[in-house]
């Protein structure tokens, strides 16, 4: 069973796992679970990107039936915290109408921010990249993020020569609608 469910389930993304043991489990085993969901959110609070990608090199296989989505975020990886990258997904995946389950971190880089990397199964690509470009363009904006793209095919991009700062935009944002209500 776990060999099966072993692209869906790593250290900071257990919501499979979660699942199964809320269902399943024993009292004890449901137990045990609370406590490491503690653990991990400490950890995932103090730990930075910056910190995780000095001793994790990701993974590097991509199992027949799944695909990488990629994200450019424009932060700092030596601030930004796992916790942000965690509700990050979760934000993307309540957006995209996907349960946050299915998108599972396999790769961090740097790239004058950050890049990270998902494994998320092929089946859902097609409603992925529909619900993604449908997405307020606030979200990706407020998120820092710059381009994303499943399997080499862009989701989402900024301009290529504009690299805003939220705040920047949204106060532009604000002055183009009181200018266009006026």
């Amino acid at each position: 069973l776990f060999y099966h469910l072993s692209p869906l389930v790593d250290f900071l993304s257990y919501g499979l796992l979660k699942y199964i043991i809320d269902e399943f489990g024993s009292k004890n085993l449901k137990s045990k679970l609370v406590s490491y969901s503690d653990n991990v959110l400490v950890f995932m609070k103090k730990i930075t990107v910056k910190e995780l990608m000095s001793v994790w090199h990701g993974q590097q296989e991509i199992p027949p039936t799944f695909s990488k989505l990629r994200a450019k975020i424009d932060e700092d990886p030596s601030a930004y915290t796992l916790y942000d990258l965690d509700q990050l997904r979760k934000r993307f995946c309540s957006g995209v109408k996907l349960s946050d389950i299915v998108l599972v971190l396999i790769g961090l880089e740097t790239s004058n921010s950050f890049i990270a990397e998902w494994l998320i199964p092929s089946a859902l690509i097609p409603q992925l990249i529909e619900s993604a470009r449908e997405l307020d363009y606030g979200f990706y904006l407020q998120k820092r993020v710059l381009k994303m793209s499943v399997d080499e095919e862009q989701i989402f991009s900024m301009l290529p020569d504009v690299k805003p700062k939220a705040p920047a935009l949204q106060a532009a944002a604000s002055t183009a609608t009181v200018t266009l209500i006026v």
